[in-house]
C-alpha cells in the first residue's frame, strides 16, 4: 500500500530504459495510492504516465524548453515547488542523477526527502554532479553500486529493475517461414555491440538457417556512421545471407519485438549497468544469450536461466547461438527457467514494495527531524 504521495521526476522526453523502468514502477504504485509524474514537457512519456494512472505535471507544457540554462533551471525548480505544495507530496524520486540539480532546491525548500535512482555506472562528471547530496541512492545492480565512491555506497540500496510479466503461454514465436528468429534491441552504438551479433550470425549461416532482427538502427538517410557500417557488412555477405537480416529503427512497441523473436541476444561491449531488455525477454519466455559482465551476470545464471558469452568475443557468441538454435529442448528449458526467475526476482510488485519501504523510512525520519 502506497501510504504517501510520491512525485517521480524525469528530465528526459524519450521512451528509453530509465523512463520505461519509471513507468513500470508508476503503474504498480498507482494501483495502491496517489502517484505524480513531473516531466519537462508533454510527450510520449507523459501520455503513458497518464495511462498508467499517474497525475502528470509539466514544467513547460507543450512548449519548448528555455534556451537559457538558468531560466530552464528556475522554471523546473519553481514548478517542482508548486507541485510538492499543491499535491501534498512527501518525497521526490529522481530517475536520473542529473535531475538532482532541480529536485534538491525544491525538496529543501519544502522539507521533503530526495531519492535518486542511479541507473548507470558512476563517473565524475557534470551528469552525476550532486548525486551524493540526495537522501538515498537506489542502484539498479551491485555493479552500479560498486562504481560509486565509497562515501555514497553507504547510503545506497540495490533494488533491481522490474517488469510486468505478460500473461502468455510459453510457445514458439510462430514464424511465418519456419525459421528461428534471433534478435537484439537497443541504442545503435558500437558499445552495444550489434556488429558482434552480425559477425557471429554470418559465421553460422552457412550451416544453419535462421533470421536476425535488430531494432534500433537508424534510417540510412540519417547519416549514422555505425548504422551504415552494419548495413555495409550485411550487404557484403553472400546474397542468401544478407536477405536474412532485418534492421528496424527505434520503435516504442517493444512487445511486438518479444512476440516475434525466438532468441534474445545482448552483445554489449560496455559494462551494462543492468540490462532491462534481458529481463523483458525472459518475462516473455525467450531464451537469452548475454555478454558476461556488469549487471547482466547478476540477472542471468549461465546454463540455468540463459547462456553467457565472453564480452567482445563474437566467436564465443556464435558458439552459444549454435547451441540455442540447434537444441530445442535447451531453448525450452531456459525459457521456462528464465520466466520463473523474473517472477521470483524482478516482478513489478516486488520492486514497488521494496521502494515503498525506503520511502517510508525516509519520510518518517524527516517527520521526526521536523517534529
Amino acid at each position: 500500500m502506497l501510504d504517501h504521495c510520491v512525485l517521480h521526476l524525469t528530465t528526459f522526453p524519450k521512451l528509453h530504459g530509465p523512463n520505461r523502468s519509471m513507468l513500470t514502477l508508476v503503474g504498480s504504485q498507482a494501483k495502491h495510492g496517489r502517484v505524480c509524474v513531473f516531466a519537462l514537457t508533454e510527450g510520449v512519456v507523459t501520455e503513458m504516465a497518464k495511462a498508467a494512472g499517474a497525475e502528470v505535471i509539466t514544467a513547460f507544457g507543450a512548449g519548448p524548453l528555455p534556451s537559457v540554462r538558468w531560466r530552464r533551471w528556475w522554471g523546473i525548480t519553481r514548478g517542482l515547488i508548486r507541485a510538492v505544495r499543491e499535491r501534498g507530496v512527501k518525497l521526490i524520486h529522481c530517475h536520473a542523477a542529473v535531475s538532482v540539480r532541480y529536485a534538491l532546491p525544491a525538496a529543501r525548500w519544502c522539507g521533503v526527502p530526495v531519492v535518486v535512482h542511479q541507473r548507470d555506472n558512476y563517473e565524475r562528471s557534470y551528469y552525476h554532479l550532486g548525486l551524493g547530496w540526495s537522501d538515498q541512492i537506489i542502484a539498479i545492480s551491485n555493479s552500479v553500486k560498486n562504481s560509486l565512491p565509497q562515501g555514497m555506497q553507504a547510503k545506497t540500496t540495490v533494488v533491481y529493475n522490474a517488469v510486468e510479466v505478460p500473461d502468455i503461454e510459453l510457445d514458439a514465436a510462430g514464424n511465418r517461414n519456419g525459421l528461428l528468429r534471433v534478435g537484439t534491441a537497443g541504442r545503435c552504438t558500437a558499445d552495444k555491440g550489434q556488429d558482434l551479433l552480425i559477425e557471429a550470425a554470418l559465421s553460422l549461416m552457412g550451416e544453419l538457417a535462421f533470421e536476425v532482427h535488430i531494432w534500433g538502427v537508424s534510417r540510412s538517410d540519417e547519416k549514422d556512421a555505425y548504422a551504415e557500417s552494419l548495413r555495409r557488412r550485411i550487404s557484403a555477405s553472400p546474397t542468401p545471407f544478407h536477405s536474412r537480416f532485418f534492421l528496424e529503427p527505434f520503435r516504442t512497441d517493444i512487445e511486438s519485438f518479444y512476440r516475434m523473436i525466438d532468441i534474445m541476444v545482448i552483445p554489449s561491449r560496455f559494462v551494462e549497468p543492468f540490462g532491462r531488455t534481458a529481463i523483458e525477454a525472459m518475462s516473455w519466455g525467450r531464451p537469452v544469450a548475454v555478454a558476461g559482465h556488469g549487471g547482466l551476470v547478476e540477472i542471468v545464471c549461465d546454463g540455468q536461466t540463459g547462456l553467457v558469452f565472453k564480452p567482445n568475443d563474437w566467436r564465443d557468441l556464435a558458439d552459444k547461438l549454435r547451441r540455442l538454435i540447434t537444441d530445442k529442448l535447451l531453448r525450452e528449458r531456459l525459457a521456462r527457467a528464465a520466466r520463473d526467475e523474473v517472477k521470483a526476482r524482478f516482478s513489478a510488485e516486488q520492486h514497488a514494495a521494496a521502494l515503498e519501504k525506503i520511502y517510508n523510512k525516509l519520510i518518517d525520519r524527516r517527520s521526526e527531524m521536523s517534529g
